[in-house]
C-alpha cells in the first residue's frame, strides 16, 4: 500500500465517531468493499457497506464504464474472493 493511501486510511480511520449507532443497540462498527460487476449493460463499480452485527446493507452503484485495473480500487480493496481463482 503506498504511503499516501496508508496515510488517508490512518485519518479515515481517526475520524470523530461515536462508539454506538443511533439506535445504542450495536457498536458504530461498519465494513465496506468496492466491487466490479460484470454485468450488462453497464458494467460497473459497486460500494457495498455493511453492518455486521445488525445485517444493515447498503450497496450504491457508481457507474463510470471502465473495466478495472491493477490500480484501481479493486487492487486496495482485496478480499477473499477476489484473490481466490476459478479452476
Amino acid at each position: 500500500m503506498a504511503t499516501s493511501t496508508f496515510n488517508l486510511v490512518q485519518q479515515f480511520n481517526g475520524l470523530p465517531r461515536k462508539q454506538k449507532t443511533p439506535s445504542g443497540l450495536y457498536a458504530n462498527n461498519w465494513h465496506f468493499d468496492l466491487r466490479f460487476v460484470h454485468l450488462e449493460p453497464t458494467p460497473a463499480h459497486v460500494l457495498f457497506i455493511i453492518h455486521p452485527e445488525s445485517t444493515y446493507l447498503h450497496l450504491e452503484h457508481l457507474a463510470d464504464g471502465k473495466p478495472p485495473s491493477p490500480d484501481t480500487a479493486g487492487s486496495f480493496f482485496p478480499s477473499p474472493l477476489t484473490r481466490r481463482r476459478s479452476p
